[in-house]
């Protein structure tokens, strides 16, 4: 398993010497993508917990590294606020959700991500409100090969993350938050499952900003817009859909990721009338999850 793991992220690794510009970006976003899956994954296997919010973390990740750099702060370092501030909004979430389980727990998640939103909105003076900010791109970014070392940092991300996850899994903490599903159980066995399960969205809310920070830099542009409650529901999907191993989750990925320009070929072949039917994308994806439940059932 470890091996074809590590044969898959060296084959993302060549990806950019036989692809054009415009599918190395696609490929990009396709990885952060499976990033963000990768931390919702992370609550859903480990936890059991399920998040409609995970949208606000890479608003937070990306919204902290952008200003860092705005401020002349240099990109290691808005990469290491983007991740901490993630990080610690997992924290709060965790502490001010302290009691709720189940169905409450993951309402909560949408009313974090509604509040983000809205909180985006009113810190126009920084944040820009609807007319957003632009992203200033690091010198090492800067070079011929740009495009290049922006989707690497991509793939060395998702390695990462990928790896640390799978270490965490064998350790007396994945042990801890397996054992969290069952409350009453994790009790008997002398676990507090709350500070277990903030634990799990601290490190679910550093991976989901650190796929922001990576958002950030390849858009180059961010506003509200760029993070809406479509986006939480696909890295729901794809947190659910991908497996456990890495090319389940990068497949996964890339059905969410690509489903989009395959309905808007299909509505080019449509009928005028039915091609500007609204709401057909998250019809889809509701359908997909639908479907997906009817299988776990």
């Amino acid at each position: 398993m470890r091996l074809r793991t590590f044969i898959g992220f060296g084959f993302l690794l060549t990806i950019p010497w036989w692809v054009s510009a415009f599918w190395l970006s696609e490929a990009q976003t396709w990885l952060i993508y499976a990033l963000a899956g990768l931390s919702l994954k992370l609550l859903s296997q480990e936890v059991g917990l399920i998040s409609l919010g995970h949208s606000a973390w890479l608003a937070i990740g990306a919204y902290g590294s952008a200003l860092t750099l705005q401020a002349g702060g240099a990109w290691w370092l808005s990469l290491l606020i983007g991740v901490s501030l993630g990080a610690m909004s997992g924290w709060l979430l965790g502490w001010t959700t302290e009691r709720l389980q189940g169905t409450s727990l993951t309402v909560s998640t949408l009313v974090a991500a509604l509040l983000i939103q809205e909180l985006l909105l009113l810190a126009e003076n920084w944040t820009g409100g609807y007319s957003g900010i632009s992203v200033d791109t690091p010198d090492f970014l800067k070079g011929s090969t740009d495009q290049h070392w922006s989707y690497w940092m991509s793939v060395v991300a998702l390695a990462g993350a990928w790896f640390c996850w799978h270490q965490l899994q064998d350790s007396t903490i994945g042990r801890r938050w397996r054992a969290s599903k069952n409350s009453s159980q994790a009790m008997c066995l002398g676990i507090n499952p709350r500070r277990v399960r903030q634990q799990a969205l601290v490190w679910s809310g550093g991976i989901a900003a650190l796929s922001g920070v990576l958002l950030a830099l390849q858009l180059q542009y961010l506003s509200p817009e760029a993070f809406p409650l479509t986006l939480s529901l696909e890295i729901l999907l794809i947190g659910l859909l991908g497996s456990t191993n890495l090319w389940g989750l990068l497949c996964g990925a890339a059905l969410i990721r690509f489903l989009p320009q395959l309905l808007a070929i299909v509505r080019m072949n449509l009928p005028l009338s039915w091609q500007d039917i609204p709401g057909l994308e998250p019809l889809i994806f509701g359908l997909i999850l639908i479907c997906w439940l009817w299988q776990k059932r």
